[in-house]
Formats: structure tokens, C-alpha cells, sequence
């Protein structure tokens, strides 16, 4: 069983600590809410598994005995790194990409599923400026799965939760999960709002407050 396990787990900037010795374990086929205040630590959370930013303590993946490197988690590219009149078949490459320069030899069947999945059939040869705010969110997703990742991670939701959008994306990302025996990690600012996780943790400055 795929499972993520952070031990003593911490991140600090400049000497400022923003994780702070944190200890959990993601399984397989489940998707936690890691919620809290803006600089609560999510999104340095997220980055460090990840691996984009150094940490202390340990981060071990592991596929039953075997263990699995950082290209087994998925991330989606940054809207601020992709322009407005980009196609969608042309974002969906990026996630082709995102962890070798190199497009897989099933690059068309993986785009068809993500996009079928995502509610997107038909769309391949939009821009990006002509799609609606739901489907943009949707098409961040469909990103994330023609990667077919092992561990997806959402940082912050732009929308919000509770609106079609955000309903959407936890509503594809939960059928991945559980269809591929996945996991999924969303930061969200809204602890109130647990509908559809199968886990909340909340944070404070770094330290765990629930699990």
C-alpha cells in the first residue's frame, strides 16, 4: 500500500521556523485537508514534500517495501508561469513534462482520460482565456492526472470552497484517488468546511493542531 510519512518534519526560512517537527502518515486512497490562517505553514508544507524547498527530519514514500521517488507527486504549473492563449491540449503538455523533458509514448490517451475525467472533452484546442472559471479549475486538475500521479498535491484553492469549482475539483480528485489507490493532499483555509476529506489536519505557525 502507497503510503507518505513524515517524521519530525521541518522547514525553516531565513532561520525562522515555518514547519515545525512534524510527524504524520498519508495512506493510500485518501484525501486530507491541511487547513489553517494564511502563514500557517500549508503552502511551505506542500512545497517541501515536494522537494522544493529543504527540510529537516524525514520524508520516506513507500509502495509496500519499495520505495518511491518525488516523481511519483504531482503538482500543477503555476498560472503565473503559463499565458492566457496558451491551448488547453498545450497545458495539459506542461504536466506531460513536469518531471522529464520527454512527452510518453500514450501522451494521446492520457490527455483523451484526463479530459473525458475532467469534463473537458472537446475543449483540446481552446485558449486558456476562453475557458470558464470551473473549467479552468478542472483543467489544473486534468494537469495533475495526465501525470498519473501517485500523490497529488493542491495548494490553496483560488475560488474557494464551496463553489462549483472547488466542488468539482474535489469531487475528480476523490474518484482518482480512489480508483488508482492514490493520495491527495489540498491546502485550505477553511477548517469548517470538511465535506469530502477523508482527513482534516489543522495547522498554526507551523505545528500541528488535529489530526
Amino acid at each position: 500500500m502507497l503510503e507518505l510519512r513524515l517524521s519530525h518534519f521541518g522547514v525553516a526560512y531565513n532561520g525562522t521556523p515555518a514547519i515545525i517537527d512534524l510527524s504524520l502518515t498519508f495512506v493510500a486512497g485518501t484525501v486530507t485537508a491541511i487547513t489553517g490562517m494564511y502563514g500557517s505553514g500549508k503552502s511551505t508544507l506542500l512545497r517541501a514534500i515536494a522537494g522544493r524547498l529543504r527540510h529537516t527530519g524525514n520524508m520516506q514514500i513507500t509502495d509496500g517495501d519499495k520505495p518511491c521517488t518525488l516523481a511519483c507527486i504531482s503538482q500543477s504549473v503555476p498560472r503565473t508561469l503559463v499565458s492566457p492563449h496558451m491551448m488547453l491540449s498545450q497545458f495539459l503538455h506542461l504536466g506531460l513534462m513536469q518531471n522529464s523533458w520527454t512527452v510518453p509514448a500514450d501522451a494521446a490517451q492520457r490527455l483523451g482520460d484526463a479530459m473525458k475525467r475532467c469534463g473537458l472533452e472537446g475543449c483540446a484546442d481552446r485558449p486558456l482565456s476562453a475557458l470558464s472559471a470551473v473549467q479552468m479549475r478542472m483543467a489544473e486538475v486534468a494537469q495533475l492526472l495526465v501525470q498519473k500521479p501517485r500523490i497529488i498535491l493542491i495548494d490553496e484553492p483560488v475560488y474557494g470552497r464551496g463553489t462549483n469549482a472547488e466542488e468539482s475539483v474535489l469531487a475528480c480528485i476523490s474518484k482518482w484517488v480512489q480508483d488508482n489507490r492514490s493520495i491527495a493532499i489540498v491546502a485550505s483555509t477553511d477548517k469548517d468546511d470538511t465535506a469530502g476529506f477523508d482527513r482534516v489536519i489543522h495547522l498554526d505557525h507551523g505545528r500541528l493542531c488535529a489530526a
